[in-house]
């Protein structure tokens, strides 16, 4: 079992063997600085929200944890702050 992380109903956080981090949604891979489709977001999709993969997993983790990212699921922790 490779290790994952909800972010919200669609998309997930998944290490693959190799140690690639990536969020998966749709079906697709998306590494930290890819852009997401805008409709990721659920609920509060927006057409002109554009975000990249980090920065979409930063703010759900923000909402659910807080600012204090040693909070944070290790996992994402990883994702958001890798070069």
């Amino acid at each position: 079992m490779l290790p994952e992380l909800a972010i919200n109903a669609q998309a997930r956080l998944v290490e693959f063997e190799g140690g690639e981090i990536r969020v998966l949604y749709d079906g697709m891979r998306y590494a930290r600085d890819q852009l997401v489709p805008f409709h990721i977001f659920g609920v509060d999709s927006n057409p002109t929200r554009h975000s990249t993969a980090s920065a979409f997993v930063a703010t759900f983790m923000y909402a659910k944890f807080g600012i204090d990212e040693t909070s944070w699921p290790a996992l994402a922790r990883q994702f958001v702050d890798s070069p």
